[in-house]
């Protein structure tokens, strides 16, 4: 006997919600959207630039322009990392 634990319900719904549920052909990718939420080459303009306070409304507009919030993209991820996939942290 074992005990699993899976968030597979969970992180499939945070796929569906956010459009990467199935990988999209180079004819259905909307270009205002990107396909991820960090390009690999990004982390260093990360540190460089601070975004828009939450609540204001440029922040908002990003959030239209993309989406979804990253705050709350960030926060789905860390629920099922403590939870049940430690793995995704690494």
């Amino acid at each position: 006997d074992r005990i699993v634990i899976s968030c597979e319900n969970y992180i499939d719904r945070v796929l569906r919600t956010h459009g990467w549920s199935t990988p999209a052909s180079n004819e259905d990718k909307d270009p205002s959207k990107p396909q991820s939420p960090i390009p690999a080459d990004a982390i260093q303009s990360l540190y460089n630039h601070k975004g828009p306070d939450e609540h204001s409304r440029e922040h908002q507009k990003l959030v239209d322009k993309f989406g979804f919030s990253y705050r709350g993209l960030l926060g789905e991820l860390m629920y099922a990392y403590v939870t049940c996939r430690p793995d995704i942290g690494y």
